[in-house]
């Protein structure tokens, strides 16, 4: 067993770990990894994921505000989910793996009228700018290896950073039914602080003094010297082989190891009421293709998605 499994034990079952190792491995030959040194990569990932202790959280670490209200919906319920902090350091990343990570929701029959998530700070309330913290994606679904199934046959969300702003409301008379639903699903969260980003170096993707291309090399998970020791070499460049929990871009103070916070807040509003609603099924299109590389660059396109709903 791995150094940091043990501290585990009593949180992870050992099917919990080995979801995990499937996830991670299916992630490394989505990048055209294989033979022993995919399995040498999966072991020193999960040992990464589970060292960083701060961002271990458990379901009972969130808080949930609930509230009730009526109004041309019929009688609605408001639940607000807030995650405990994710500390970062300049620079810093953190992934989290569906079967070991998961976020609470309502429980019960129901049906979704609305939904809101955001990236907020520390203090709960403040959306955090895309210029402090960048989410280069979140996706809520099932608890098992993929972290494109489902929720319990029923729910499914999520994207890249460009939906923190985008209108989730559903038309008046329609929503996401959910049946029987446990209270929780699995998150393949990452993010990625991007403050204090180093602008200059000698060699490989040397942004030569631009703060955009560093900052794309540092959401987008370029190669940088230093960046994830172990794990990310050239060849991995534009893979989350280069972003994983534990990363830290080039920065130019590394000496620097305060750490920010930032909060996942989610926010309900359903109905218990089925008789007045009409179920709505909301697709996610794949707009990109598979992974490949072009100019030397690793392009993977799986997870890029537009959002619709009929």
């Amino acid at each position: 067993m791995i150094g940091a499994l043990p501290l585990f034990k009593g949180q992870y079952s050992p099917a919990q770990l080995d979801l995990a190792r499937r996830h991670l491995r299916e992630q490394l030959h989505h990048i055209g990894a294989d033979g022993t040194l995919v399995e040498d990569f999966v072991e020193k990932m999960l040992e990464q994921n589970l060292a960083d202790v701060e961002n271990q959280h458990r379901l009972e670490d969130w808080t949930e505000t609930v509230a009730t209200f009526s109004d041309q919906r019929g009688d609605v319920i408001r639940s607000e989910f807030l995650s405990p902090a994710f500390k970062l350091k300049t620079g810093g990343a953190h992934f989290t793996l569906n079967p070991l990570y998961h976020v609470p929701m309502p429980k019960g029959d129901y049906v979704i009228l609305n939904q809101t998530w955001d990236i907020v700070g520390g203090d709960g309330t403040k959306s955090v700018p895309l210029t402090q913290m960048y989410d280069h994606h979140w996706l809520i679904g099932g608890h098992g290896a993929y972290p494109l199934e489902m929720c319990e046959g029923d729910y499914f969300w999520g994207g890249g950073a460009e939906y923190r702003k985008l209108d989730y409301s559903m038309p008046d008379g329609y929503g996401i039914a959910r049946v029987s639903a446990k209270g929780n699903c699995g998150a393949n969260l990452h993010f990625i602080n991007t403050e204090d980003l180093a602008v200059q170096w000698k060699g490989f993707n040397d942004p030569d003094g631009n703060h955009g291309a560093a900052l794309k090399l540092a959401c987008e998970c370029g190669y940088e010297p230093g960046r994830a020791l172990g794990l990310c070499e050239h060849w991995g460049d534009g893979s989350f082989l280069c972003c994983f929990t534990g990363s830290r871009a080039k920065v130019n103070t590394r000496s620097n190891h305060t750490k920010r916070s930032y909060r996942l807040k989610a926010t309900f509003e359903y109905t218990r009421d089925f008789g007045n609603v009409k179920q709505v099924q909301v697709s996610l299109l794949d707009v990109g293709g598979n992974s490949r590389i072009e100019h030397h660059q690793m392009l993977d396109e799986m997870a890029e998605w537009t959002w619709t709903q009929t």
